[in-house]
C-alpha cells in the first residue's frame, strides 16, 4: 500500500510505501526532542508544519528515511497549515489515488 502526503482534504502526493512510513516513523520515534513529528506518525497530521521540518532536519535522517524526510521537507517548503498522511482512501473508502 502507498502513503501519501496532503495539505488538504485532497488525496496528495506519493510519499512512500507503507513500509517505508513504518520504517520512516520508527526512527522519528527514536528522537528525543521531537513532539510535532512524533504527532504526524501517532495521528496522521500535524498542524505545526515548520516544527515538523525543523525536527525532521535535526534528527538528520540517512537512508531511506531520509528519501522520506526529504519529500516532506519539499512539501513544507510551500508552506502549508497542516501535513496529512494519508493512504489515498477518500473518507467513505473511495480510492481517490487513481485521480493523481
Amino acid at each position: 500500500m502507498s502513503m501519501y502526503v496532503a495539505t488538504s482534504e485532497e488525496p496528495g502526493d506519493f510519499l512512500c510505501s507503507n513500509t517505508g512510513w513504518s520504517q520512516f516513523c520508527k526512527w522519528a520515534r527514536g528522537l528525543e526532542d521531537s513532539p510535532d513529528l512524533k504527532h504526524l506518525c501517532n495521528f496522521g497530521w500535524d498542524e505545526d508544519v515548520k516544527d515538523v521540518g525543523k525536527q525532521i532536519k535535526a534528527g538528520e535522517p540517512e537512508g531511506d528515511v531520509a528519501g522520506i524526510a526529504d519529500t516532506l521537507l519539499k512539501v513544507i517548503a510551500d508552506g502549508p497549515d497542516v501535513l496529512i498522511i494519508t493512504n489515498g482512501m477518500a473518507p467513505g473508502g473511495s480510492d481517490d489515488s487513481a485521480d493523481n
